[in-house]
């Protein structure tokens, strides 16, 4: 059970590297419709920031509930009893983010699209397992939990949390690693502008 479930999540980090690696020769040749410098350009790509932020803090709040525990137990607290998987909504809103950060509301969405495919097929794939490993507990769950829209009015929460320090330090790490894109980006966004990178595409 436990190689089903670590075999999904393998398949799933190397898919969403491949990912990014296939959108570098867009970011790279892509300039937005909105000129930069403009209101517009800027609003969204302030609004890019902010989404890399919340998608850093939301990781890592998931982490305080599900660092350790996915493989052992039904974890249906916290972030986890809005909807089912919260990371991968937070991780799609930091793609979002990263898109938007170049100043388009077409990359942006692309991406935020592509990476919600990919994470709903593994998340389908991860239900199977832990169905399989859970039965009628993790059955319950489903029934009063959403697997991407969360329920607000839903939330349930325990007085008490262990959690490992180390792990929410992991998780804080690599999702900062979202955070390097906006650097990166903008580092494009100068090239464009001095005529160092073609401007092949036009997009919204």
């Amino acid at each position: 059970m436990g190689d089903n479930l670590s075999s999904v999540q393998k398949t799933r980090k190397r898919v969403a590297l491949v990912f990014a690696l296939a959108s570098i020769p867009i970011l790279l040749v892509a300039q937005p419709f909105w000129l930069y410098g403009t209101v517009a350009h800027e609003a969204i790509e302030y609004l890019g920031v902010a989404l890399l932020a919340l998608c850093v803090l939301g990781r890592t709040w998931c982490t305080l509930y599900i660092g350790g525990r996915k493989k052992g137990e039904v974890v249906d607290v916290g972030p986890y009893s809005l909807c089912r998987n919260p990371l991968y909504v937070f991780s799609t809103l930091g793609l979002l983010g990263i898109g938007l950060t170049t100043g388009s509301l077409l990359i942006g969405l692309g991406m935020a699209l592509a990476c919600f495919v990919l994470f709903d097929v593994v998340a389908r794939r991860e239900e199977a397992v832990l169905m399989d490993r859970f039965g009628a507990t993790y059955r319950s769950y489903q029934d009063r939990t959403p697997r991407w829209i969360p329920n607000l009015s839903s939330w349930r929460d325990e007085a008490e949390r262990v959690f490992s320090p180390r792990l929410v330090l992991i998780s804080f790490r690599d999702s900062s690693l979202f955070l390097l894109f906006y650097p990166l980006l903008e580092v494009v966004e100068y090239a464009h502008l001095h005529d160092l990178l073609p401007s092949l595409l036009l997009l919204f």
